[in-house]
């Protein structure tokens, strides 16, 4: 529903991912990283959903996300069932540094963590297919960008309500990763994302802010919206009675 809905609204590209689903679940998307499910398995089932339902012409690009720390699961593998299922490009979701510094760390050390995420999008690109690349920092921006990914993410991590003190620091860090990626690789796009960009004001200040190309929306258009419409349209309902 929200695939379809977002074409209509005019999006310019559309992502699939395990955390959404959790997300239009009502659960927390920190359980796309634990071993209750595959979550490989629950965005490749969530992208034959989104296939089906897009028009087959005219249609956005859609890309899926791939969680590449799975350590028996071959990259190559994932990467070409994606292709078959009718995906136009791959992003690094769920990614690891969305868990803090110290799981990071321990998976890095281990060969599964951001270095497998930058693995797994480098060999999507050399198999045709489009790649986006979430940054956390400065530093992952400028690696993402160095190996040619299509788009970086710059991530404000979860989204929140905002108030001014994080919205100031949070433009400036997003100029930071921005500025970061473009000056490796000046052909490559930059979108916002998450934290307190939760409105088309703050959105609008980002952008106006800092070298951005654009904002890739996610519980804001997805969850937040229609928690509200549903409350609101129960609500008016009730005082009809």
């Amino acid at each position: 529903m929200t695939a379809v809905a977002a074409v209509h609204g005019g999006a310019d590209a559309l992502a699939v991912y395990s955390t959404a689903t959790y997300r239009v679940r009502g659960l927390p998307t920190a359980l796309s990283f634990l071993p209750y499910e595959n979550c490989n398995q629950v965005a490749f089932d969530a992208l034959a959903e989104v296939m089906g339902a897009l028009p087959q012409e005219n249609r956005p690009p859609v890309i899926v996300g791939l969680g590449a720390h799975n350590p028996v699961e071959n990259l190559s593998d994932l990467i070409r069932k994606a292709r078959d299922l009718g995906a136009d490009g791959v992003l690094n979701e769920p990614f690891i540094s969305i868990y803090g510094e110290e799981i990071a760390s321990t998976m890095e050390r281990a060969g599964l963590g951001f270095g497998r995420e930058t693995r797994m999008l480098e060999m999507a690109g050399e198999m045709g297919l489009a790649t986006f690349g979430w940054a956390f920092n400065a530093d992952q921006a400028a690696t993402l960008a160095e190996i040619g990914v299509d788009t970086v993410g710059a991530m404000a991590g979860i989204s929140r309500n905002a108030n001014t003190i994080d919205l100031e620091k949070e433009i400036k860090r997003l100029g930071d990763i921005c500025d970061a990626a473009k000056a490796r690789n000046g052909s490559c796009r930059v979108l916002g994302h998450g934290g307190p960009f939760t409105s088309p004001e703050t959105i609008g200040k980002l952008l106006a802010q800092t070298e951005l190309d654009g904002f890739a929306t996610g519980s804001n258009i997805e969850r937040e919206i229609v928690h509200h419409a549903v409350c609101e349209a129960v609500s008016a309902l009730k005082r009809s009675f």
